[in-house]
């Protein structure tokens, strides 16, 4: 066996291995700002669809404190698998805060996580808008989550006082949400999370005054 043979060809895959590792990391240091900077955006674009009114948003460090501290009774009052994870003041053209976006998470969905964004109007305690930023649930069922039949339900429910129930048959009235025919999972999970968005914006926000 040709020692030197063995030690050339260790070498040179070393040397492959480091500049591979090199360029990987080269990659993600030019690719990761992107990609951020794409996600903000995307959020944004999401922001602003579940509270038109709002002019502008602003993730403000009293919002984090207030999340950071509320995460227990978040958890104490819907279980470990519904969190609040960001808060958001939503303003309007003079500057005024008019409500907040509550990103939330329920982990009971059908394909896995299902996080969303809420708007929530703090001066007549209505939901705006409800838009995804994470759903991977099953195309054609519970992915019609997305679709106007059944995100159209959202805007102008009750923010406060009683939680939202999920409905399979019959009219929903003001605190009822018509489930998705084949995916109550999904349905379920969309309304628990935005039923804790609601909590922290009705519960919580004093926090931050």
């Amino acid at each position: 066996m040709n020692m030197k043979r063995i030690f050339r060809d260790a070498l040179i895959l070393c040397l492959i291995t480091l500049v591979a590792g090199f360029a990987l990391g080269a990659t993600h240091e030019v690719t990761d700002p992107l990609i951020k900077e794409q996600r903000a955006q995307a959020a944004q674009k999401t922001y602003k669809e579940v509270f038109p009114e709002a002019a502008s948003f602003s993730d403000e460090s009293e919002m984090a404190n207030a999340v950071e501290v509320s995460k227990l009774l978040i958890e104490n009052t819907f279980g470990e698998k519904i969190t609040v994870d960001s808060a958001l003041k939503a303003y309007d053209a003079n500057g005024k805060v008019i409500g907040l976006i509550v990103n939330a998470t329920s982990k009971e969905g059908y394909g896995g996580a299902v996080s969303i964004s809420a708007g929530i109007d703090l001066e007549k305690y209505r939901v705006t808008g409800v838009g995804f930023l994470t759903l991977n649930e099953t195309p054609g069922l519970g992915m019609k989550a997305k679709e106007p039949l059944f995100r159209d339900q959202f805007p102008g429910k009750r923010a406060g006082g009683e939680e939202l129930e999920v409905i399979k048959t019959g009219t929903a009235n003001d605190l009822q949400v018509q489930a998705i025919s084949g995916a109550t999972k999904t349905s379920r999970a969309v309304t628990h999370a935005l039923n804790a968005a609601i909590f922290f914006a009705a519960k919580c926000v004093e926090i931050t005054q």
